[in-house]
């Protein structure tokens, strides 16, 4: 239960190699939500800032508060435990509301969070030569799995902003020589409308991802002419790990409005949500997803995963999609409608 800082890499990648799972939590939450979501998760530790730990610690087994000598940990002499963890073991539980508005614990594995990976490495949606100033809250997984795991997953560079503020973010990028910027349509909106773009030397931009909430066509176009960056939209859910599909890297046929064509290995159909009828292009319907990135369901709901994940493996988004016209249900690509997804809850 952290904001986005060092304390909260290192809490993350240290929980994974000792076996441990991870509950992400808002560190915004009230004291009475985050032992909501304690206690229906079962977490025994807390990670978290001095100012919240008096409140947890009639809550779990013992409270870690952040702040101390990392130097402890460089000097330490004890043996790494033994710890093999398979594909099928939980990684991460983050909570999503889902379509039903109550949160539930997503439960993700290992082998989700590799697949997710390696989905968005064939893109080339992040690169080893990347860096990226992000303000995606790590308790969700654009920031956490998407970003952190994946630019550090690959060798590249990340600099964590605690709160989002435009010309921070844009300083930021500057000097550290920023190729890779994401924000949800809040983001680009406040960066069309915004003067400060032109204070800024942002040259070494490559282009600039787009997700959390649909992006219009006309401020998709808006944006790049008024920062000349190539803007990527896609589309993900927390169901789905983090992302299933982006706009291609090539100007030349992307969509403006689209969220892209699937990842690898990702399947997607647009389905009629009263009657489970496969629809045809141009027809709005329901997106359903199935891949390895696909949750292994919902922490102690049967019945809200049993609705979700459905027969042959498939993932009911409650999203509403549909093909485009020139495209046949098998190619990979559909243009969102509406979204039940804000930034940065789901």
């Amino acid at each position: 239960m952290l904001p986005n800082c060092i304390d909260f890499a290192l809490a993350w990648y240290g929980a994974l190699r000792a076996g441990t799972w991870v509950v992400p939590i808002n560190p915004l939450y009230t004291p009475a939500e985050m032992e909501t979501q304690i206690r229906d998760s079962g977490a025994r530790y807390v990670v978290t800032v001095p100012e919240c730990a008096a409140a947890l610690d009639a809550v779990v087994d013992h409270v870690f508060v952040t702040g101390g000598s990392w130097n402890k940990i460089v000097q330490c002499s004890a043996t790494a435990p033994s710890v093999r963890s398979s594909v099928e073991d939980l990684a991460v539980m983050p909570y999503s509301s889902g379509t039903t508005g109550k949160p539930k614990g997503v439960m993700l594995t290992h082998g989700n969070i590799l697949s997710n990976l390696r989905q968005v490495y064939a893109v080339e949606l992040l690169r080893r030569e990347d860096v990226m100033v992000s303000m995606a809250p790590l308790y969700h997984v654009t920031g956490l799995i998407s970003f952190l795991t994946g630019l550090l997953g690959i060798g590249a560079t990340i600099v964590l902003m605690r709160r989002f503020d435009l010309e921070r973010w844009l300083a930021l990028s500057e000097r550290y020589r920023a190729t890779f910027l994401f924000g949800p349509p809040p983001v680009v909106l406040a960066v069309t409308k915004s003067p400060l773009w032109g204070k800024f030397r942002l040259d070494g931009l490559k282009s600039m991802g787009c997700g959390a909430a649909p992006l219009g066509a006309d401020l998709h176009k808006e944006f790049e002419l008024h920062t000349g960056v190539f803007l990527r939209q896609g589309f993900g859910l927390t169901e789905a790990t983090a992302a299933t599909s982006i706009a291609p890297n090539d100007r030349t046929i992307q969509k403006f409005g689209g969220c892209g064509y699937l990842l690898p290995s990702c399947e997607a159909r647009v389905v009629d949500p009263a009657d489970g009828r496969d629809l045809g292009s141009g027809e709005t319907g329901e997106i359903w997803l199935r891949g390895p990135n696909i949750m292994k369901g919902y922490w102690n709901q049967p019945e809200a995963t049993a609705q979700t994940l459905v027969a042959d493996g498939w993932l009911r988004t409650g999203d509403i999609g549909y093909w485009p016209l020139w495209c046949a249900k098998r190619a990979a690509h559909w243009t969102p409608r509406s979204s039940s997804s804000t930034w940065p809850h789901e």
